[in-house]
This record gives structure tokens, C-alpha cells and sequence, in this order.
């Protein structure tokens, strides 16, 4: 009986040792467990590290299979020939939005600036016909506001603006 003891002791220990050895290391975004008749697989998204184990009969890829997938949600770049900018700001009576636009391909007229007040509201919305539009801001109380350029239905920059008195 006390070698049965001292052996399951000893086995005991050397299970409580070894599995943070062999245990997963890294940090995961998610996972789960998959189980079918013929067996299972647990799997995680998000660990960068994995450990390959060959055999005669195949290999075993312990660990992630696959990275964090990141998805960017949002329009295309603007195209470095277009420079779009707001001046001044803060601003009392007018302020300027300025379009530098390529030799050929794009339109002025194309371009409408939209200006928010921080509640959602639309407050303005004027087509950006010359290379340096002016946008009258003198009848508004002093606040922020958003000011948006849009290209036909695309959105194009954003811009905080500040009114003062």
C-alpha cells in the first residue's frame, strides 16, 4: 500500500511539474473546441507561436494556424497630389478651405464642404469651387464644429472647427 502511495505521489508531482511546461503559452484573442465522432480539435486566434511535430505517418502544428486578421474599415486614401486645408482656427467671421488638386483628372466643382455642429446637425453645405473657398461663419455662436469635404457622394477629410467671438 505504501508503494502504491509513493507512486502515485511521485506521478502525481511529475503531472503537476511538466504541465505548465507543456502547457499553451500566449495570449489569445478567442478559441474553441470542435468534436466529431473520429475526434476533436481545440483551436485559437490571436497566439503568434507554434510548435511542429513531424512523424512518419504526417505532422502536427500545435498552436495558432492563423494571426489576427485586422480589417480597416473606411475609404481610400486620399491621393498624395490632393492637399486639403482649413484656415484659420480658431475663427471668428470666415474661414478658408483650400483645395490643391492635380493638373488633370479631377474637377473643382466636384468637392462640397459640410458643416456640423456637434449634435449631428447640418448647418451648411456649399460646393468648394476655387482653389481657396471662403465659408462664412459669422452668424454661428462660438463653438466646434465638424466640417466635412466630400467628393460627389465619397467622403473625403473632416476637420474640427472653432468658432470664437
Amino acid at each position: 500500500m505504501i508503494i502504491k502511495m509513493k507512486t502515485f505521489v511521485f506521478l502525481w508531482s511529475v503531472v503537476c511539474l511538466a504541465s505548465p511546461v507543456l502547457g499553451q503559452q500566449g495570449v489569445v484573442s478567442t478559441g474553441g473546441d470542435i468534436q466529431s465522432p473520429s475526434g476533436s480539435v481545440a483551436f485559437s486566434i490571436g497566439q503568434t507561436a507554434y510548435h511542429i511535430i513531424d512523424g512518419e505517418t504526417g505532422s502536427v502544428h500545435q498552436g495558432l494556424q492563423q494571426p489576427y486578421s485586422f480589417t480597416i474599415v473606411g475609404i481610400e486614401d486620399l491621393r498624395e497630389d490632393i492637399a486639403i486645408r482649413l484656415y484659420p482656427n480658431p475663427a471668428v467671421g470666415f474661414v478658408n478651405v483650400q483645395l490643391t488638386l492635380p493638373a488633370v483628372g479631377l474637377k473643382q466643382d466636384q468637392f462640397t464642404a459640410r458643416l456640423y455642429d456637434f449634435n449631428g446637425k447640418l448647418i451648411l453645405d456649399q460646393a468648394l469651387t476655387n482653389d481657396v473657398n471662403t465659408i462664412p461663419i459669422d452668424q454661428l455662436s462660438s463653438a466646434l464644429y465638424l466640417l466635412q469635404v466630400w467628393k460627389g457622394g465619397t467622403f473625403i477629410k473632416s476637420f474640427s472647427l472653432t468658432k470664437t467671438n
